[in-house]
């Protein structure tokens, strides 16, 4: 009996992580010491959780010229591109950044803006995902 409940909890757990895809950004000509990784979880019929975690990555003050935040943009799978928020810090090294999103994505890139609330991506570019 006790056989047949660890089983079941390690195929529970299995099914659950591997409903969990994650994706590397690539290394960033701006930012090279940054990792930059991004887990995208199906929820509900037509939601997505993304989650967006950053090592190291240097503060924007420090860019040249200095920018006020990191803002994520999104492409829908309908190319729509929206300004969906910006890194929160986390940790010493770590900043995050978690929302849900009734569409599927498409593009996902990271840049330095003057200021969070930007209409467009106007700054520099960190580093971009395409699926």
């Amino acid at each position: 009996m006790k056989k047949v409940l660890q089983t079941s909890i390690i195929l529970i757990i299995a099914i659950l992580a591997s409903c969990t895809t994650t994706t590397k950004f690539p290394v960033s000509t701006v930012t090279p010491g940054a990792d930059i990784l991004m887990d995208v979880k199906k929820v509900g019929t037509n939601n997505y959780k993304v989650s967006i975690t950053s090592f190291n990555l240097a503060s924007t003050e420090r860019l040249d010229p200095p920018q006020a935040a990191y803002v994520i943009w999104m492409v829908s799978n309908t190319d729509v591109l929206r300004n969906v928020g910006n890194f929160s810090k986390s940790g010493d090294n770590k900043l995050t950044f978690t929302a849900f999103f009734p569409y599927m994505i498409s593009e996902v890139f990271i840049t330095a803006e003057g200021s969070a609330g930007a209409c467009k991506p106007e700054g520099i570019e960190i580093t971009r995902i395409k699926f």
